[in-house]
């Protein structure tokens, strides 16, 4: 979706990609939602993950130090993905945002109540810091249990991505899309 600051742009992408899961009959699934906010915001985070994760490099997997002197997200990512202990103390995004962030992500949050959609706030939803901006979503299947599938039949992650457009075009263009 191009050219919708709103946070309806968000809001209709999730629910058709929904719609697009009940016609293929996945229709057991959970919203993951986060936000980076916008570039102040991201700077404030960058600046605290940093500062935390400094603190805390002896701690640190070799590969995730490695991946720190690139940039803080990247060791984060990595400390995520491996269950490290340090991932699920490290500082939330959602904590920095600034109050335009605050109330699209709120505003966000707002649309999936109404549609009843199902979803779960997930600080550590955290995409790739040259591509995402502000919010971010991913869908997880869950067993007939209500429990989180462990293998998913589909991988879906989306998010705001217009700083990633940005970048290039040298232009602001608004964009929110999932793959």
């Amino acid at each position: 979706i191009f050219n919708v600051e709103k946070s309806i742009a968000e809001a209709i992408l999730i629910q058709t990609i929904r719609s697009f899961l009940n016609e293929i009959g996945e229709g057991n699934h959970i919203v993951k939602i986060n936000s980076l906010g916008d570039s102040d915001s991201r700077n404030r985070y960058t600046r605290e993950l940093t500062a935390f994760l400094r603190k805390r490099l002896d701690e640190m997997p070799p590969v995730a130090r490695e991946l720190f002197r690139d940039h803080a997200t990247n060791a984060l990512l990595h400390l995520i993905e491996q269950e490290h202990d340090l991932a699920n103390k490290s500082p939330s995004p959602l904590e920095h945002l600034s109050d335009t962030s605050r109330r699209h992500f709120r505003d966000i949050v707002e649309y999936l109540d109404m549609s009843e959609t199902p979803y779960e706030i997930d600080p550590k939803l955290i995409g790739n810091y040259q591509c995402f901006n502000d919010a971010l979503f991913s869908f997880d299947f869950c067993d007939d249990q209500g429990m989180i599938a462990t293998e998913a039949p589909l991988i879906i992650k989306g998010g705001r991505y217009g700083s990633f457009i940005e970048k290039y075009l040298k232009q602001s263009v608004p964009a929110v899309g999932a793959v």
